[in-house]
């Protein structure tokens, strides 16, 4: 089960290494005079080694209502096989996330 806002919040901030994150966007500069592809690989596999995750990706919802999903354009990491993919909107974390938001702002 993922950890609560109350437990990430108590977890100590890891130390800034603004050397690193600089290096990380000379890189996605560099990257951004390629293809498309080339670009969205390029911000997952920085978000993976920035973040220390063991999988980083893009994704995007599309369609409407009841035929919404979530489309994967680029995935790194642990759950690169996810790529390309899609799956029901319904199904993911995503939407439990999103439907509290709502619960949350209608309040």
């Amino acid at each position: 089960m993922a950890p609560g806002a109350d437990e990430l919040a108590s977890r100590p901030a890891k130390k800034t290494d603004y050397a690193r994150e600089n290096q990380s966007l000379l890189r996605l500069a560099r990257a951004q005079t390629g293809s498309r592809e080339d670009l969205l690989n390029a911000i997952a596999r920085e978000a993976l080694a920035l973040c220390c995750a063991g999988s980083a990706g893009i994704s995007l919802v599309e369609g409407v209502a009841d035929s919404r999903c979530f489309r994967w354009l680029e995935v790194a990491g642990l759950c690169s096989g996810l790529h390309p993919g899609h799956v029901a909107f319904a199904d993911t974390a995503n939407a439990a996330a999103s439907g509290a938001w709502r619960i949350h702002r209608q309040r």
